[in-house]
């Protein structure tokens, strides 16, 4: 559980397409929970992650990351600021 207090966002996931992504953002859509997809370039490739927030609700947080876990979607925590 996150503990520390911040603002954070879940990223579920980087994709090499958009349809992946695309796919994904519907996913946790089925479940309620409102995505972004942010196209990035890392080493000359493109790629596509999905965003959760920000939050800097830390119930909220821990909240989505039980469900995305039980869900078997693994997610990254990211702390903004840092």
């Amino acid at each position: 559980a996150v503990i520390e207090p911040g603002t954070y966002v879940l990223q579920a996931g980087s994709f090499s397409t958009p349809a992946d992504a695309d796919r994904r953002r519907a996913e946790l859509g089925m479940q309620g929970i409102e995505s972004r997809i942010q196209p990035v370039e890392i080493n000359g490739q493109d790629r596509f992650r999905v965003y959760i927030g920000p939050t800097d609700d830390l119930d909220e947080l821990n909240m989505l990351r039980s469900r995305l876990r039980a869900a078997q979607i693994d997610v990254l925590r990211i702390r903004l600021g840092d």
